[in-house]
């Protein structure tokens, strides 16, 4: 089903894809007939950008193809049964032509292959009689009819017209899987079982199940004319399964999943000494055989085999390597890498890369579910740079090389994987359906767009597409392709009046740029120029550019008008404190920065009155400082801040020590003179008062006064000190008695009574008191005899 005219073979390979494309699910075309529709295999022609599509359908796939076009029959009408189909599309989805083959019973089409000249060659299986007309109206039918179900190999050119037709087989069920060109030659392989007399290839197959009815594989060579040039098979004694084929160069390899004891392949001699594939641990192995493209005479034969269930689903062949995809439930043994990860018990994907010249193992990845799932890879196929793109279905949440977490939706997915030529991991996407969805066959085409094909029974979710069921098993052609969307302007900001801007595509050409407000006006919507003078000014547009295959890419861009400069660096305000012992404090900012959208020069000028600047000594105060910034459109803006310098030094004041002193005669005081305080600061302006006491000069009264004296700077800073004032009363109290008085008794008596003028006593200070401490008081009666008056006087 592939010609390798694609690429050459590759001594290494890198993946080319960018790493700004996108994967994108690119379009999905919808194959239902209401009933049952099967889709089994998708060729891609590189050379003239279109795709074929095979498969079978009952009903009236009508819907999916366009009766008349390019001579498409009508498909409402069957022929009886289940029939063949093969269809034509153009790489970006678009159908060309379809044509049915069949006939009264159920008939398929399993695959199709494309050579050099753009002609078609398929193979599946028929009952009955067979019409193969193609798009043309002229019935082209079987001339055999062998048994059960037969074997057909058709040709048609690149319109569906049938070059020829072939048919084969024996009394049993017997059908043609895969077919590959190469070259001259094309090469068909399938299923037999040998019953009655049984023709394949111009020959009879040997029967492998010894009379038992099992299933065999065989391997047809054909000149493109139809004519056989050699023929193979293979078989064990129960039913084998035919795993792949793929050719390169000058050779031809068939796989198959065999399951009994021992496999054997026989070649074109016949040679029936071929080695036995041995060995056999589980429900299926895999063997491999390779064969002369031109003799079909045997070259190697290996095997993988394991614990478990085996199956290999396609392989794919590059020059120097065959690469396998399929399955497997257990242990598995590789050649040369000997035992492969143990599927714990659920089947899990494997890909295996084997040498062309021996089968020896090169490398192998395996996918597997995170708990207990399934995952089977089912196709594969090279990109144009050799990178190695594998499809299949699994279930629950697949592991992709232990980092990439993929869940399904509900029953079976559809996952892809890409490795480049030594099994690196490349990229991965997938698909999802509530209940099943199942991937048969993939291609890829000359842009490495990938197309896959096979059945779903309810909607499936190719990225932003998807399909609507029937309610029945529907068929689909998919495409996943690679979308660059990359773009980018100059800048991010334009200004108005400005000349247009035109960005530079570097991702797929030949989209389209969009704006949702409508407010910015594209020049050209194809090459994204921008209107500098339509567009309105706005904040910010969201320009988008989608490609042709889908993928878009979004920016963002401000369009401005002509508006003054803006300064990206203003000092903030700044606080100091004064240096010590000075009135001021060098200061030091950095230089304001202002910028255009709309100018590269912008002119910054110191515009304030105060003629300080960075790295100067400010005087303590406030300053204010303003800086201007003009564009070359005469626009300016100004940077407004403050440098404050805080006085945070204190005043000084010393006051004279404190003073004591004797009272002046006769004075309850004293007069005191002192050196007033005077404060000092280091800045001018300081002001200093008595705050309490008395002044120098004044009489001090007797006691102690307190002298506090306060300096006040300019920033209102303070200081103050203070001195006592002690005045002492050294001068005592005078006092001054009457003369000794004589005087005689008063008549008749002992006594006499004594009046005298009593004493006062005088001080320098108020408040002295005199008492009489000792005699009889003046008008007392005094007794015979002498009685001393003493007075005391306490000042």
């Amino acid at each position: 089903m592939r010609l390798l005219y694609v690429f050459l073979p590759l001594a290494l390979m890198l993946c080319s894809v960018s790493l700004k494309a996108q994967l994108t699910w690119e379009f999905v075309n919808e194959l239902s007939d209401g009933n049952l529709v099967e889709v089994s295999a998708v060729e891609a022609d590189v050379p003239r950008s279109c795709i074929y599509v095979t498969g079978s359908c009952v009903g009236d796939m009508s819907s999916a193809f366009t009766t008349g076009l390019n001579g498409t029959p009508d498909f409402s009408i069957s022929y009886g049964g289940r029939d063949g189909f093969v269809a034509k599309y153009l790489t970006d989805g678009t159908f060309v032509w379809a044509f049915r083959i069949g006939g009264p019973n159920n008939d398929r089409v399993n695959d199709v292959a494309v050579d050099l000249n753009g002609d078609i060659y398929i193979t599946g299986g028929f009952i009955g009689s067979i019409d193969f007309k193609g798009t043309e109206t002229i019935s082209s039918l079987n001339t055999s009819v062998f048994g059960a179900e037969d074997i057909f190999y058709a040709k048609y050119d690149l319109d569906g017209k049938v070059q020829w037709h072939k048919e084969e087989g024996g009394g049993a069920a017997d059908a043609g899987e895969r077919v590959e060109v190469l070259n001259s030659n094309v090469f068909f392989a399938g299923e037999y079982q040998v019953s009655g007399s049984t023709e394949i290839g111009g020959a009879t197959p040997f029967d492998y199940s010894i009379g038992v009815g099992g299933i065999d594989i065989f391997l047809v060579s054909m000149d493109l004319s139809g004519a056989p040039l050699w023929n193979a098979d293979a078989g064990s004694p129960a039913d084998d399964q035919l795993g792949g084929v793929a050719v390169e160069n000058d050779s031809v390899y068939l796989v198959v999943n065999y399951n009994d004891g021992g496999l054997m392949f026989r070649d074109f001699a016949p040679n029936m000494s071929l080695p036995l594939v041995n060995g056999f641990f589980g429900t299926y192995n895999v063997a491999l055989c390779s064969f002369n493209s031109t003799t079909g005479l045997y070259g190697w034969v290996e095997q993988i085999s394991g614990n478990g269930n085996e199956q290999v689903k396609d392989v794919i062949a590059n020059g120097t390597s065959l690469i396998l995809t399929g399955t497997y439930n257990a242990g598995i043994v590789i050649p040369f890498l000997g035992v492969g990860p143990n599927s714990a018990f659920k089947y899990s994907a494997m890909t295996i890369a084997l040498d062309n010249n021996s089968g020896a193992g090169i490398w192998y990845e395996v996918e597997q579910t995170v708990a207990g799932t399934d995952a089977v890879s089912k196709c594969l196929s090279f990109d144009q740079s050799g990178n190695i793109i594998v499809a299949g279905e699994f279930s629950g949440t697949l592991d992709i090389q232990s980092t990439h977490l993929v869940s399904s939706a509900g029953g079976n997915d559809l996952y892809t994987i890409a490795y480049d030529n030594s099994g690196a991991y490349l990229f991965h996407d997938s698909a999802s359906s509530v209940i099943n969805i199942k991937v048969n066959d993939l291609a890829i085409d000359g842009s490495d767009g990938i197309h896959f094909v096979g059945e779903n029974t309810s909607n499936v979710i190719f990225g932003s597409n998807s399909t609507s069921s029937s309610g029945f098993q529907d068929g689909y052609c998919a495409k996943l392709s690679f979308c660059d969307a990359s773009f980018s302007y100059a800048s991010n900001v334009f200004c108005s009046g400005n000349p247009n801007e035109v960005p530079v595509i570097s991702g797929d050409a030949g989209g389209l740029f969009s704006e949702p407000s409508g407010n910015l006006v594209f020049a050209n919507v194809a090459t994204g120029e921008i209107d500098l003078s339509s567009s309105l000014v706005g904040v910010p547009y969201s320009i988008t550019y989608t490609a042709p295959n889908g993928c878009q890419e979004t920016q963002f861009v401000t369009i401005l008008l002509n508006a003054p400069p803006v300064f990206t660096l203003c000092p903030n305000d700044t606080t100091v404190s004064n240096e010590i012992g000075l009135c001021t404090a060098n200061v030091t900012y950095s230089d304001p920065i202002a910028l255009d959208d709309c100018s590269d020069s912008v002119s910054i000028l110191q515009t304030d009155l105060t003629g300080l600047t960075s790295t100067n000594d400010f005087p303590v105060g406030v300053h204010g400082l303003e800086y201007t910034a003009t564009d070359g459109a005469g626009n300016s803006s100004t940077c407004s801040f403050s440098v404050t310098v805080d006085d945070v030094e204190l005043p000084t004041i010393n006051c004279p020590a404190d003073i004591t002193q004797g009272t002046a005669p006769g004075t309850c005081g004293a007069p005191v003179t002192f050196s007033l305080p005077v404060g000092t600061d280091n800045c001018t302006g300081a002001i200093t008062t008595q705050l309490s006491g008395l002044g120098s000069g004044p009489v001090y009264p007797v006691g102690t006064i307190v002298n506090t004296f306060e300096v006040v700077d300019s920033s209102d800073n303070t200081a103050s000190c203070s001195f006592s004032v002690t005045i002492v009363d050294t001068e005592g109290p005078s006092i001054t008695c009457p003369s000794d008085i004589v005087q005689s008794n008063d008549s008749s008596f002992c006594n006499a009574v004594v009046n005298f003028t009593i004493p006062t006593g005088t001080d320098n200070c108020s408040g002295d008191t005199t008492v009489q401490s000792l005699g009889l008081s003046s008008g007392s009666s005094f007794p015979v005899g002498t009685t001393v008056n003493t007075f005391i006087v306490t000042d």
